[in-house]
């Protein structure tokens, strides 16, 4: 009976311990599979924010390519050079501009569009420029113009016009980047990630090797992204490799999309880890499991950590302008959609101010860009202080912001408007030895019932600050 006895105990203990063992890896099973969404979550919130930061960081030079063609066009040698045909005097000021300002190749055409002189083998002299290129190239917007010229695959664009003394159009000048240079493979390591651009469906650059002229071959991506103009975000294989990946699409200043950009991590880690760990599970003890899974929770608690870190400073790279501390223009269209919906709705809108600085390119012209960049940031420093901590200040583009103040009505922003330009006037700033004063003007709105997208209500801000310009700069007016 003894003996039957201890068989039998032993029996349930066996059956206990198997029991025990066995839930307990369902248990882990189930944290990692919890644990592995949740890194996975992660991780894709990582890769929109790095895909964002790196399309605001094409803007940003979009911007900065646009002006510094409008001011080499506007150059007087190059003006009568075009107007007289002078080729050897276009072709060396072209030269002297190429190493003063990095680029492709830097073109110049006649009023008719035919390229007169080019920096660039690439390019052939006598040939027509794309006529719906060069339009969408001189549209002023933080965007960019993507195209081919030439033997140049993929290439940027920025454009203007070259105006004789009367004001007439006797050329036009041109400035290219091809995209598929190192430029942008140095920008993509800043980020720790693997990226490629697209033009349409076929890959024009890539950290990824062997892809280079490879067509994607996913419908569903291109329907998302080429198609509808929209994110995709998921799981996808490139030549047998699995990625966690975010797809957006870039688009030209005409709102065409000319292709787009794949931002990825590869999937390592989690997949080795949680399935190394569920292998060994059955035959180790509790004691053992226990130890795996504390361990685990650990780990992927400091990974979430610094994932959750690294989202939180490239979410402040994107909605913050690093010069003035005012918001960024992207965030700025995201709170204008985002009242624009609650207005739809029937909360009360907000006023929308628009905010441009006077005189301000006679500042950069006497005092230089640094001073210019001085101003800028002390106006933006005087608004604030001059703000509630609700209100927002977004820089929309140059010397431009627009204002976001909830719960303001019309009757209190005479008042308001008086002390920020009051504020501003009498902030003093010093040049070379030089005290001065700058002024803003300001134009004020609301969002209408008749509206048919958010950014209408710009339009009829815009219009109250060019009347604030007419009746002498340095004043406000209200546009309902």
């Amino acid at each position: 009976m003894k003996i039957k006895k201890h068989f039998s105990d032993l029996k349930l203990f066996g059956f206990l311990s198997f029991s025990i063992v066995v839930t307990v890896s369902i248990i882990i099973s189930i944290s990692l599979k919890a644990f592995e969404k949740d890194f996975i979550k992660t991780t894709n919130t990582e890769l929109a924010h790095i895909t964002h930061g790196i399309q605001a960081n094409m803007n940003a030079w979009g911007q900065t390519y646009q002006a510094s063609t409008k001011i080499m066009a506007e150059s007087q040698k190059l003006i009568e050079a075009v107007e007289k045909k002078n080729l050897e005097s276009i072709q060396n000021q072209l030269s002297h501009l190429k190493k003063t300002f990095f680029s492709n190749a830097i073109l110049v055409t006649d009023k008719d569009f035919n390229i007169i002189s080019t920096t660039s083998p690439q390019v052939m002299v006598g040939t027509k420029f794309p006529l719906a290129t060069l339009k969408s190239a001189l549209l002023e917007r933080p965007v960019l113009t993507y195209a081919t010229l030439g033997t140049l695959p993929f290439s940027e664009f920025y454009a203007s016009e070259i105006r004789n003394a009367d004001g007439k159009i006797v050329g036009y000048l041109i400035l290219t980047y091809d995209v598929t240079t190192d430029k942008f493979i140095n920008l993509i390591n800043e980020y720790g990630v693997d990226c490629t651009i697209f033009r349409g469906d076929v890959r024009q650059a890539s950290t990824l090797r062997g892809v280079l002229g490879t067509k994607i071959n996913n419908r569903e991506i291109e329907k998302t992204v080429l198609k509808d103009g929209k994110m995709f975000i998921g799981q996808v294989e490139v030549r047998g490799t699995d990625f966690y990946a975010v797809y957006s699409p870039l688009k030209n200043a005409d709102g065409t999309i000319a292709g787009m950009v794949f931002v990825a991590r590869e999937i390592k880690i989690i997949k080795t880890v949680t399935n190394g760990i569920l292998k060994a599970i059955i035959p180790i003890c509790v004691i053992t499991a226990i130890v795996v899974i504390i361990i685990l929770s650990i780990q992927l608690m400091f990974e979430r950590k610094k994932l959750k870190s690294r989202v939180k400073i490239l979410d402040s790279k994107v909605n913050w302008d690093a010069l003035t501390g005012a918001n960024s223009r992207q965030f700025g269209i995201e709170e204008l959609e985002h009242g624009y919906i609650n207005f739809m709705r029937g909360l009360p809108s907000p006023a929308i101010m628009m905010l441009d600085v006077d005189n301000f390119k006679s500042v950069n012209d006497t005092y230089g860009h640094e001073a210019g960049d001085q101003v800028l940031k002390k106006i933006i420093d005087t608004i604030y202080v001059n703000c509630r901590t609700n209100d927002k200040i977004i820089r929309w583009g140059g010397d431009e912001f627009i204002g976001i103040f909830d719960g303001m009505k019309p009757e209190v922003i005479p008042n308001f408007a008086e002390k920020l330009l009051n504020s501003v006037q009498n902030t003093k700033f010093n040049f070379g030895g030089k005290e001065t004063n700058v002024t803003v003007s300001l134009g004020f709105s609301y969002f209408s019932k008749k509206d048919k997208q958010s950014d209408d209500v710009l339009s009829r801000a815009d219009l109250a600050l060019y009347k604030s310009k007419e009746n002498g700069k340095n004043s406000s007016c209200i546009n309902l």
